[in-house]
Order: C-alpha cells, then structure tokens, then sequence
C-alpha cells in the first residue's frame, strides 16, 4: 500500500504576512500549484494557483497572502493513501 510520501515533494512555504505578488511570483517561478502557508511557523493552510486565477486581486504589491489561504488537514507522512482520500471526498 502506498503512503503520502510516495506522491510527495518539497513544499514551498510562506509566512501569512508575504505579499499576494511574492508569493505568485515563486509560484510561476517554480511552475508550483499549491504552497503551504505558516504563520510565526505555524501551520495555517495552503493557497492554490487556480484560486489565485479565479479571484479579481486589485493590488497584488501589498496584499497579504493571508487573506487567501484555505484551511487544508494535516497528515501524519505514514498515513495511508486510502485513508487521506476518504477523509477528503
């Protein structure tokens, strides 16, 4: 059976308080889908690339990333594959 880290890589993290632009950018950068997003360390969500697309963001420069993130579960890595995704459907 198949665990998290069979389908896992390096998460590119940000603090809370990043801006909307900073964060983009790393993404486009790293051709990225999905960042993880902490706050003085952490844990507070992640923010996805087709919300960002989605949402009509007027003043990227200064706007906080914080305002985006969604609240995503954390898995223990020798979880099961099986497991995560019926905690999620």
């Amino acid at each position: 059976m198949m665990n998290i880290l069979s389908f896992s890589r390096r998460a590119i993290v940000f603090d809370s308080g990043e801006t909307i632009n900073k964060v983009v950018s790393k993404m486009m950068q790293t051709e990225t889908e999905e960042v993880v997003i902490t706050e003085k360390g952490i844990y507070k969500g992640m923010v996805f690339a087709k919300d960002l697309i989605k949402r009509k963001i007027t003043n990227p420069e200064k706007s906080k990333i914080k305002n985006l993130v969604h609240s995503v579960p954390l898995f223990d890595s020798k979880v099961k594959l099986e497991e995560i995704l019926k905690s999620i459907m």
